[in-house]
């Protein structure tokens, strides 16, 4: 009987099923009619079950968080103590975090030697299980916890909190008495898996073994060298999986060894630092500039247990740095430029007052608390100072095209003008603000290449107090020499 053949709609007497009217068709404009009704009743109806399915989603995916902070507030119920600090009143004096090569050997081992000293601790989230240590307590935190910020607002207030705690720990538990480091990829852009922070001797060892067997991921094998290659993983993502540190460089097209720097150039970074509101700044920063690292690194930090990979501190540290000197570029309102929504399921908006969850593992802050490195809480900011000679230096002495790295000597003189207009030791004209900077550019070029050429340096540097008054004049001819350098 369905679908009906002919035009003659049937219709069932209710007080005797076995008789069936016959009602002959009706005039084409009321068949139309019922036609349309029938299709607005079909659509209402679809509508109603979807927004019931809808609505049951949302609701099973509700309980399953709370089912999943649940379990975290039942495992970090075991913490004991309270080692992280909440909010201050005020900093004293602030510490400088600064890029990795410009340590001394001396300081790269105390930073590297205190992380290692996490691995022997016992772990605050998971004090009976043999196998855990305090190192495994940041993974853990981060996948369970962090996860929620990805795709969101809180993705940059969240780390930054994270980095805290973290660097805190390092100086309470374990001696510390730096500050953390940052890797400034955009020097090591064209050819990244050559970085100094892959050196097995001065780093935190290379790629995973050549040829080994896979471990994680699609490309993960064990870490064979360096400090870290005896670290034993107990977590892959969110599940128990122990196995070994492990990481598989790889480039978007997927060739092995080698990664891709294209997102994390100085030039890609500067269109980053340009957006003016922060929840596009934020969507970039994830998406673009954060992902390039653990995608080209692969193994453990592709996964949110990417903190077992030391070198994730390094990353998030230096994406902490954009985001300051993103700040620093209108101050009065980038220090309140907030929004987006609010975590990575929410349909809800974030505001300045959310709170900055570590579920028990350290005291709850609010987003206005960590907005401002340099007040209250934080008590921190980067090192400006030898940026764009970094940049310059690492562009004129790596591999690629001349007009490329040119571009980047451009860019980092520009973004070094800036930085040096807010830098507060500087002062133009002076033999102190002279002194500032030519120490400080002449030992970070010193370490990053010990055979530049010092002439074509010091005529530049040397005189600081003259030629870093007249930016545009010394561009010019700094660009001029670029040039001929590269050429070369």
């Amino acid at each position: 009987m369905w679908p009906f053949r002919d035009r003659k709609r049937y219709e069932a007497v209710a007080t005797d099923d076995e008789n069936v009217a016959i009602v002959e068709p009706q005039d084409p404009q009321t068949i139309q009619q019922h036609r349309t009704r029938r299709r607005l009743l079909t659509l209402g109806g679809v509508f109603c079950i979807l927004l019931l399915v809808a609505l049951v989603f949302v609701l099973v995916l509700g309980r399953g968080e709370n089912r999943q902070m649940k379990k975290l507030s039942d495992a970090t119920s075991n913490v004991e103590e309270e080692p992280h600090p909440g909010p201050a009143s005020a900093c004293g004096t602030l510490s400088v975090r600064r890029e990795w090569r410009t340590l001394s050997r001396t300081e790269q081992t105390h930073y590297i030697d205190s992380v290692r000293c996490l691995l022997t601790l016992p772990s605050l989230i998971h004090p009976d299980a043999a196998n855990a240590s305090r190192y495994g307590d940041y993974p853990y935190i981060h996948s369970h916890v962090g996860y929620y910020t990805h795709h969101s607002a809180p993705f940059l207030p969240w780390h930054r909190y994270f980095l805290h705690i973290y660097e805190s720990t390092l100086r309470s538990s374990c001696a510390y008495t730096g500050s953390l480091v940052y890797w400034d990829w955009t020097l090591d852009a064209f050819s990244l898996a050559s970085s100094p922070v892959f050196s097995a001797s001065t780093g935190f060892g290379g790629d995973g073994e050549v040829g080994g067997t896979i471990t994680v991921g699609g490309s993960g094998r064990c870490v064979v060298d360096g400090s870290f290659a005896d670290v034993v993983a107990e977590y892959y993502d969110t599940k128990p999986y122990r196995h070994c540190l492990s990481r598989g460089f790889r480039t978007d097209d997927g060739t092995l060894g080698e990664m891709d720097g294209s997102d994390i150039t100085a030039a890609s970074i500067e269109e980053t630092l340009r957006l003016d509101d922060y929840e596009a700044f934020v969507m970039e920063m994830e998406s673009k500039v954060h992902d390039a690292i653990p995608f080209g690194i692969g193994g453990d930090f592709e996964t949110f247990t990417a903190p077992y990979d030391p070198l994730f501190f390094l990353h998030h540290t230096q994406l902490d740095r954009l985001w300051w000197l993103w700040q620093q570029r209108d101050r009065g309102k980038r220090l309140v430029d907030y929004g987006g929504r609010n975590h990575r399921h929410s349909i809800e908006m974030a505001r300045l007052e959310d709170e900055v969850q570590m579920q028990g593992f350290a005291p709850s802050v609010k987003v206005r608390d960590v907005m401002d490195t340099e007040g209250g809480l934080l008590c921190y900011r980067a090192a400006m100072m030898g940026r764009m000679i970094a940049n310059a230096v690492g562009a004129l002495t790596s591999e690629g095209a001349a007009a490329e790295r040119l571009d980047v000597v451009k860019t980092s003189w520009k973004l070094m003008s800036e930085e040096l207009k807010q830098f507060e030791a500087f002062t133009c004209g002076t033999s102190s603000g002279s002194a500032n900077v030519t120490s400080t550019h002449w030992s970070l070029v010193s370490i990053l290449i010990p055979n530049f050429p010092k002439d074509w340096f010091l005529a530049y540097v040397v005189y600081g107090s003259t030629m870093l008054c007249c930016f545009n004049d010394l561009y010019r001819h700094i660009v001029s020499d670029a040039e001929r350098h590269i050429r070369r």
